[in-house]
């Protein structure tokens, strides 16, 4: 039996206000509400945030790095209905969830319903896709279905983000930043002309690192070597060191040409992911401190990532004509122990491997010369996925598993905006996908096995699927007022059909079809006066086909099309500027759930393991094992019903031009059941503060910022095998100071 389910990682909260930017004319600063433009709806100009029918939430690159944030994951406390975690597997990948559809799975065939962009370009599996946030001009947070200009693998919604292009003036910053559990980071970014009003500069460079948030209590011989790999062991455990650098170059030939080069590199060096044991059958010491592991050796986790976009927009006929051009590269290589024991029990290796090149094309203009917009477009998508897996277990059992997958996808779509009238606006479009997939891998141990240590397989199941998919969407806009809109929108999305590289059952087929996600939203977005700017929305998902990971009492983890369910819920999000000083962001989510069918099969597996967990013994270990079977109507989606987030942000100005700022953020998660129906997480709300100091001319800036300081427990994940129950948390209070100039 092996049960997991990951929950969401908050973030640190020291921040400019989405939609509420900070005008710095005068003496002192005033709050006020600008206009937040948006590019993932793909038009030939950026549109204001508050006249799309969408739910999205704009951030920009400014209030990102003044929250002092680092990923993609630490969004979530911005964002209604939104869990954005960090993978407690693998570092740098993700299992984001939007509106109760995400997933928890650590696979890197399983497609995720929760689609991460950057500068165009899709991340094409989970691993890697969790992307660093220094040097972003803003990034786009769509909620629900976004089918028609984003294809698949957005059936919950996109995280689109764009790094900041180089600049024909020249300019730059550099900061350093220090704090509790030996934080070291430093940025530099420099930007400028190369060749006067034609060729631009760029250079970013991006190092993080710290001594781990862990204390590991194993006191007897460590463990030196496992896999073929040396291993580390100290007192510290969770070790990262990071290095990013982003070279970029603009060029353009004409006034209505202009080209970027965008060039990426990263890598990522330290320790395995701590697994914090809560419960062991066989009695094994159990760390004495929340934020404790007891583990042999520190483990191994190395990611390294290199990229390049080309992106061509050309002013033409009325519109402007986008080519996107990518390549991606990502190699991670973890190793952890997993039951987080003092014996040698379970050690754990996973090694994926993705190469990726992409091409889009399209064309948005007015071509009618009128008001009527049109978007036409085609997209082609091709990935190579290589994937081993090993498991240790009592130090002799050796289980090898993984396999290839090549993957091609083309699309071709396109959308109609036209204005009914002076104050509405009916907006249609559509998505044809083809996507076929091959895959050799290796299922069960009878047949085939995986050598971890060099790579070499020997394949037991060869086989070939395609899909195809039209995804249509539809919306219908009325503004009452120029301040104001009401919208009402269908659109379809659907997550890839594939084969699950994890699958050790022989006895069936590895093969999964597509999910389908059907979203109907009516929406109200208004700027209250010159003060309050008020979002809301209340969306109606089906979900058919709901791709499940069977787990049954043998340990094997099989993905079905095995559910059919219902989700019901409301958005808001409020910015309000109380004085010239002081404002309030607050934002709140209500998700109503229901699985309206599920296989028979996954729900005897789903009382299966309800019937032999320890869970009830993790906090009571006299209590007895196991909990009663649950039918259909009891399940639950494994997404928590209520969520929110509160930040006030105070300035202080004084006579020079100079000033303070203090900001505090809670971040709420209501409490809610996993999705395996067993493991019960508790509501939790985490606290952060932050002050800083800048000067007149705002070139400089110190900042002080904590994170948890509440020292909330926060626990990531439980994951529970027959060898245990492990239970992954937030660390504890996380001080820094940052110092930043600007010239």
């Amino acid at each position: 039996m092996l049960n997991i389910n990951l929950r969401a990682l908050t973030a640190p909260v020291l921040l400019l206000l989405s939609g509420i930017a900070l005008a710095t004319e005068g003496p002192a600063r005033q709050h006020v509400i600008e206009e937040v433009l948006v590019t993932a709806t793909k038009k030939a100009a950026a549109e204001n945030a508050q006249s799309v029918p969408i739910a999205v939430s704009v951030f920009s690159g400014e209030a990102l790095e003044a929250a002092q944030m680092n990923n993609m994951s630490d969004l979530q406390v911005w964002i209604p209905n939104v869990q954005l975690e960090e993978h407690t597997t693998v570092p740098s990948s993700t299992s984001f969830s939007i509106r109760g559809l995400g997933t928890g799975s650590s696979i890197p065939s399983d497609d995720p319903p929760v689609g991460v962009f950057m500068d165009g370009i899709v991340m094409g599996i989970l691993h890697g896709s969790n992307l660093d946030v220094f040097d972003l001009e803003a990034v786009e947070v769509l909620r629900g279905p976004q089918g028609t200009l984003f294809g698949r693998n957005v059936s919950a919604g996109a995280i689109v983000a764009r790094t900041r292009r180089p600049t024909f003036d020249f300019e730059g910053d550099v900061s350093v930043t220090a704090g509790n559990f030996g934080r070291q980071d430093a940025a530099v970014r420099l930007s400028g002309p190369l060749v006067e009003d034609r060729l631009a500069g760029k250079i970013t460079v991006l190092y993080r690192s710290h001594d781990g948030y862990h204390e590991n209590e194993f006191s007897g011989t460590p463990v030196t070597r496992l896999f073929g790999r040396s291993l580390s062991f100290d007192d510290d455990y969770g070790e990262e060191e990071s290095l990013l650098i982003r070279p970029s170059l603009r060029f353009t030939p004409t006034e209505n040409l202009t080209i970027d080069i965008i060039g990426e590199y990263g890598e990522t060096e330290g320790d395995g992911m701590p697994w914090r044991a809560v419960f062991s059958p066989f009695g094994a010491q159990l760390p004495s401190g929340e934020q404790d592991v007891i583990a042999q050796h520190n483990g191994l986790r190395e990611v390294d990532t290199r990229g390049v976009v080309l992106d061509v927009n050309w002013d033409i006929a009325n519109g402007t004509f986008t080519s996107i051009t990518g390549w991606r590269d990502n190699e991670s290589l973890v190793i952890f122990d997993t039951e987080g024991s003092a014996a040698s029990i379970f050690d754990f290796y996973i090694s994926p491997d993705q190469d990726q090149i992409s091409q889009e094309i399209r064309w948005s203009g007015t071509p009618f010369d009128n008001e009527v917009e049109v978007t036409v477009g085609a997209y082609y998508f091709s990935q190579d996925v290589v994937y081993r897996e090993g498991r240790l277990i009592f130090g002799a059992v050796n289980q090898g598993l993984g396999g290839d997958i090549e993957h091609n996808t083309w699309a071709a779509f396109g959308s109609v905006s036209m204005p009914l009238g002076e104050r509405s606006k009916l907006e249609f479009g559509l998505r044809y996908t083809e996507e076929e997939k091959e895959t050799r891998q290796v299922v069960g141990q009878t047949s085939g096995f995986c050598d971890v240590i060099t790579g070499n397989c020997t394949f037991n199941f060869v086989d070939d699927d395609n899909w195809s998919n039209v995804t249509p969407s539809v919306s219908y806009t009325y503004a009452p007022n120029d301040n104001s809109m009401l919208w009402f929108s269908y659109s379809r999305g659907y997550r890839s059909g594939g084969f699950n590289l994890r699958h050790t059952n022989e006895a069936e087929s590895p093969v999964y079809d597509e999910e389908v996600v059907d979203a109907f939203e009516v929406g109200y977005k208004a700027d209250l006066g010159e003060k309050v700017r008020f979002n809301a929305s209340v969306f109606h998902h089906t979900y058919d086909d709901q791709q499940v990971v069977r787990l049954n009492p043998d340990a094997s983890q099989v993905t079905v099309n095995a559910a059919k369910s219902t989700a019901v819920g409301l958005d808001l999000e409020l910015g309000w500027l109380v004085t010239e000083s002081f404002s309030i962001r607050a934002n709140a989510g209500i998700i109503d759930t229901e699985v309206d069918d599920m296989d028979p099969g996954v729900l005897a597996a789903i009382n299966a393991g309800r019937a032999v967990t320890n869970f009830p013994r993790v906090d009571n270990p006299a209590a007895p094992q196991g909990l009663p079977p649950v039918r259909v109507s009891d399940l639950e989606i494994g997404f928590p019903t209520e969520t929110g987030g509160l930040t006030l942000q105070w300035d202080i100005p004084f006579d020079s031009g100079a000033y303070v700022t203090f900001t505090t953020s809670a971040s709420y998660t209501g409490q809610y059941t996993s999705g395996n129906q067993i493991f019960e997480f508790d509501a939790t709300t985490m606290v952060n503060f932050g002050v800083s100091f800048t000067s007149r001319d705002a070139r400089w800036n110190v900042a002080l910022f904590g994170e948890n300081v509440t020292d909330e427990e926060y626990i990531l994940g439980y994951v529970e095998s027959a060898l245990g129950i492990t239970a992954p948390t937030l660390p504890g209070p996380r001080w820094a100071m940052q110092l930043n100039y600007s010239f």
